[in-house]
């Protein structure tokens, strides 16, 4: 187990602050913490279903984490998006106009503006009420398609390549 070392520089002051504050006010400034990265929750498209009712979508030979809105709008949940596509699921974003899956050099030529528009995060309530980040369902096949092009114009970087089978099985 590794060895527990001190905090230094500010974050001194955070734990000692936190030494001094009540389990209750602790809680308290974790809620509000959420809530300004959240904003109102309850403002969010609320999902009516997903994959804790026992259905969750087959792609391949992954299951995604799949939703349906109030209003119908299929949506599949970001890491649900970067499993079908053997993808980390916290895959680093060097940039919030490009979706994760699509950020590199290979895709770049390939990026509409309707894709980019597509690959904007819808965020919603699951069905418990906690907030998640998705995708429309029906931007999957569109980042398959693009995987593919790549894969076609030898664009692909090595790391990428292992991802081009599964998007061939998963669109």
């Amino acid at each position: 187990m590794p060895k527990r070392t001190e905090p230094t520089g500010r974050a001194r002051g955070g734990a000692a602050r936190a030494n001094l504050l009540t389990a209750k006010e602790r809680k308290e400034i974790a809620r509000r913490a959420a809530a300004a990265r959240w904003g109102d929750a309850k403002s969010l498209p609320q999902a009516v279903c997903g994959p804790a009712e026992g259905r969750p979508l087959r792609l391949a030979d992954i299951e995604v984490d799949a939703y349906v809105l109030e209003d119908g709008t299929r949506v599949l949940s970001q890491a649900g998006l970067l499993r079908a596509l053997k993808r980390n699921r916290r895959a680093a974003t060097r940039s919030l106009e490009i979706p994760p899956v699509l950020q590199g050099a290979a895709f770049e030529p390939f990026l509409t503006p309707e894709i980019l528009e597509a690959g904007r995060p819808l965020r919603f309530r699951t069905p418990s009420g906690t907030p998640a980040n998705g995708y429309r369902a029906d931007f999957l096949p569109k980042v398959c398609e693009i995987y593919l092009k790549a894969r076609d114009a030898e664009t692909l970087a090595p790391n990428q390549k292992p991802i081009r089978g599964q998007a061939s099985r998963s669109r």
